[in-house]
C-alpha cells in the first residue's frame, strides 16, 4: 500500500463536528429555526448515550427557585458521556433563578449541555453579557424573518418541499396562517400532499385562499403596507378581513404611513440613498425604515403630497357624513391607480 493509499484509509468519511458546547442560548421566536436546532442537538447529545435518561426541561415562568434546575445541571450523566439541560422561558426567569444561571455560567459542568431559549433578551443584561463573556458562539439567533422577507423565505421552504409558490402566493399563504413558522410548515406539507396528488407542483394566491382556512389576524397596517405597494387586489381583501375595522381608523393608519413615505421619498431627492442612511436621518431603526423606503421609492414627491391632501378630503367627508366605506374605497383607488 502507498503512502497516499494510506493517507486516503486514514481520513474520516463525514466532516467532524465541532465539540458541543456547556452553554447555549437560543435568541429570537422563530419556533420552526428553533425546533430544527434543537432537534439536530438532542440527536447529538442522544449520540453520547441514552438521552431519555439524560435530559430534563424546565419552563423558567414556573420555577420558584433555582435548586430543581441547578441540582439538574450538576447531575451526571448515567451510562453516557452528557446530559441534556433546557430551560424555556428564561427570558421570564425570576431574579432567583437568573442570577443562578449567571453563576452557573462562570464554570459550567463539562458533561452538561444548557440550553437557554429566550424570544428577547436585552444586550445590555447581565445574563446576556456572561453568556457572552462565556463564549460568543454559543448565541444562536433564532429571529424571526422581518415581514419584507417573509414571502422570500416561504418560497425557499416551500421549494424544499417540492412545491412551487410565487411571490403573490407565498403573501397569501402568510395572510392566512401568519407568521408562525411552525404553522407555515405544516400548512405547506398539508398543500404539498394536494398538489403531490393533483400531478402538480405549484400554486397560486387564487387556490391558497380557497384551500388554506384563515387563522391569521390581519391588522391595520398590513391593509396600509399592501395599499402603498399598489397591491390593490390585497388591499382590498384585507380589508375584507378587517370588516369589524372601522374606515376612519384605517384611513388614519393610512395617512400615519403616507407621513412616512413622503418624509423617506424628500431625503431620496436631496441623493441620501439607501434604507441605512435615511433610517439614520429619520432616527428610525432599518428594520423599521426599509419597508417604507422601498414603498416610497414607487412614488414621486408630488403624488405623496396629492394623496394627503385626498385623504384630508376623505377625512372631511367622513366627519360630515358621508358613506365611510366609499370614501375609503375612492382613498384606496386613487393610490393604486
Amino acid at each position: 500500500m502507498t503512502k497516499t493509499d494510506t493517507q486516503k484509509t486514514n481520513e474520516p468519511n463525514e466532516t467532524k463536528q465541532p465539540a458541543l458546547l456547556a452553554v447555549y442560548l437560543f435568541l429570537g421566536d422563530d419556533e420552526l429555526k428553533r425546533k430544527t436546532i434543537l432537534e439536530r442537538l438532542f440527536k447529538r447529545v442522544a449520540d453520547e448515550g441514552d438521552i431519555s435518561f439524560n435530559s430534563q426541561r424546565f419552563d423558567a415562568i414556573d420555577l420558584k427557585d433555582d435548586g430543581e434546575v441547578m441540582d439538574s445541571c450538576y447531575t451526571l450523566p448515567f451510562a453516557s458521556n452528557k446530559r441534556l439541560v433546557i430551560i424555556d422561558n428564561v427570558d421570564k426567569a425570576n431574579k432567583q433563578v437568573s442570577e443562578a444561571v449567571i453563576e452557573y455560567l462562570k464554570k459550567p459542568a463539562e458533561t452538561t449541555v444548557l440550553v437557554l431559549i429566550a424570544q428577547k433578551l436585552l444586550k445590555t443584561s447581565r445574563l446576556f453579557k456572561s453568556i457572552e463573556s462565556y463564549n460568543p458562539k454559543a448565541i444562536i439567533s433564532t429571529e424571526v424573518k422581518k415581514s419584507w422577507e417573509m414571502p422570500e423565505c416561504i418560497r425557499d421552504l416551500a421549494k424544499d418541499h417540492g412545491l412551487q409558490l410565487d411571490l403573490n402566493a407565498a403573501k397569501c399563504l402568510i395572510d392566512r396562517v401568519g407568521k408562525s413558522t411552525i404553522s407555515l410548515n405544516k400548512e405547506i406539507e398539508r398543500l404539498t400532499s394536494y398538489t403531490y396528488a393533483s400531478g402538480r407542483k405549484s400554486l397560486t394566491s387564487k387556490e391558497i385562499n380557497l384551500l388554506v382556512t384563515k387563522t391569521a389576524e390581519t391588522s391595520a397596517w398590513d391593509f396600509a403596507d399592501a395599499l402603498f405597494a399598489r397591491d390593490a387586489a390585497r388591499a382590498l381583501l384585507l380589508r375584507k378581513q378587517l370588516e369589524s375595522e372601522d374606515a376612519t381608523s384605517l384611513l388614519r393608519v393610512c395617512v400615519m404611513r403616507l407621513r412616512e413615505l413622503i418624509t423617506a421619498r424628500a431625503y431620496m431627492d436631496r441623493g441620501i440613498i439607501g434604507s441605512a442612511a435615511i433610517a439614520v436621518s429619520m432616527k428610525r431603526p432599518e428594520w423599521q425604515i426599509k419597508r417604507v423606503v422601498e414603498m416610497a421609492s414607487r412614488f414621486k414627491a408630488i403624488d405623496l403630497r396629492r394623496l394627503l391632501v385626498r385623504a384630508a378630503n376623505s377625512s372631511k367627508e367622513m366627519m360630515s357624513g358621508a358613506d365611510k366605506e366609499i370614501e375609503l374605497t375612492r382613498f384606496v383607488l386613487s393610490v393604486v391607480r
